[in-house]
């Protein structure tokens, strides 16, 4: 008997659990989709009706907080407020404001939101479709660095001896409003292709550089018009490359010594 009644409690107590689970709401959103475009820095809000699905024959009230629950998207991206459902309140205004800071790189990034449930007076289960939102970031750099060479020290050596020598080159970068400096390297090329350097380069706050490095002080005895060494600066930042105009520095064919 005792076996029975344990047995007939268990079977009442799948029905209870069938019937709530069965019965349990959950949030639906429309659009399901949601394509947002942001700049570096800025913030933008949208709207996305929410629906209680399907509708409670009795009156009820869910209080929630939309939260990203995976995806590519920081979760500190997405700035939400509590919303609380009724039975009479129909489908529900949820605003969205996605906020990116500066540091953020270009590119798209996807999230997956779910409603999380502070307080409800019914049974509620997980939406079994999230809302997908995709961001596209966009940057406000609206064109490429002006790297420019102002000196080479010295500009001509006029002495070929064969020796190694070192050439002072300074400049500056400017970068356009809104825009940040990637990266700024420099070439150094050979008339003859034989000695020449890649080399990175650091600007200050001003966009200010300046490099030092050997060359070969030498040239061809049937090179009238000397042996030229050209230095070409460039710079990049998330609009494109910019690039100065070569500066050379000539190895003359003139054997006199400097004084």
């Amino acid at each position: 008997m005792k076996q029975k009644q344990q047995m007939f409690l268990v079977m009442v107590a799948l029905i209870v659990l069938t019937a709530t689970s069965a019965s349990a709401a959950e949030i639906g959103f429309s659009p399901s989709s949601i394509s947002m475009a942001v700049p570096t820095g800025d913030s933008s809000s949208t709207t996305v009706a929410g629906t209680v699905i399907p509708p409670p024959s009795m009156p009820y009230s869910i209080s929630l907080q939309l939260r990203p629950v995976g995806g590519t998207m920081p979760p500190s991206w997405l700035v939400t407020l509590p919303a609380t459902f009724t039975n009479r309140s129909g489908p529900l205004p949820l605003r969205l404001t996605v906020a990116v800071p500066t540091t953020a790189k270009p590119g798209t990034y996807a999230a997956l939101v779910q409603p999380v449930v502070m307080t409800a007076s019914i049974p509620v289960a997980p939406p079994s479709r999230p809302l997908q939102l995709a961001v596209t970031v966009t940057s406000k750099c609206l064109g490429a660095p002006t790297p420019a060479i102002a000196s080479t020290e010295p500009a001509e050596f006029k002495a070929p001896n064969g020796r190694l020598a070192d050439i002072s080159v300074a400049g500056s970068i400017a970068v356009p409003p809104g825009c940040s400096l990637g990266r700024a390297w420099y070439t150094l090329t050979d008339e003859y292709g034989i000695f020449g350097e890649t080399g990175e380069l650091v600007a200050s706050a001003d966009g200010g550089f300046s490099l030092t490095t050997p060359v070969q002080v030498s040239r061809r005895g049937d090179d009238r018009d000397g042996r030229a060494y050209q230095f070409t600066v460039y710079a990049q930042d998330e609009a494109g490359t910019g690039a100065s105009a070569p500066a050379a520095v000539v190895v003359r064919h003139d054997q006199r010594k400097q004084p």
